[in-house]
């Protein structure tokens, strides 16, 4: 399943760089704000290889924001972690680490909530969807994140067809 797929690429970059899985789990979520998933691990990979060879953080681009291309920066050199308060990206570090808790709710869930994009929410409302996750997770027997993950692909699939023929990046 993805989550499972993302953990065992982490855990053998971790293991390639001499770092932790935790540590590369945390740089990719810091990274993953509004990025492609094949564009985010292609940015892991960049950041990494930047830092272990004494390079400046500025000597590099990724597709994120800059706030959080320094967060990833910070945590590659110990100094930093995915924080709890940060929803999105600690729930997607923590799932990617294969925690059966937390829900990542990202973009393409939200279209799925509510039918068109929306870009942030409360707390509250988090709390929300993640419930609601957790909720169909439980009815069909799955973990909540095999349910966010399918719930997700569904959402990037329906986003592509129903572009129809413009380009729209996913």
């Amino acid at each position: 399943m993805w989550y499972a797929d993302a953990h065992q690429l982490w855990n053998h970059i971790a293991h390639s760089r001499k770092l932790s899985t935790d540590k590369v789990a945390q740089i990719a979520s810091a990274l993953s704000p509004s990025v492609q998933w094949e564009i985010n691990k292609v940015d892991t990979h960049t950041l990494i290889n930047a830092y272990q060879n004494n390079k400046d953080v500025e000597s590099f681009n990724v597709s994120t924001y800059d706030a959080n291309k320094l967060k990833a920066w910070e945590i590659m050199g110990g100094y930093n972690s995915v924080k709890p308060t940060a929803l999105k990206t600690y729930a997607f570090y923590r799932n990617m680490m294969l925690d059966p808790e937390p829900v990542t709710i990202d973009r393409w869930i939200l279209r799925i909530f509510f039918q068109r994009p929306i870009k942030s929410l409360t707390t509250a409302r988090y709390r929300a969807c993640e419930q609601i996750i957790r909720d169909v997770a439980s009815e069909f027997n799955l973990i909540p994140y095999q349910a966010q993950a399918i719930v997700w692909e569904q959402a990037r699939i329906e986003a592509v067809h129903s572009f129809q023929g413009r380009v729209l990046y996913v």
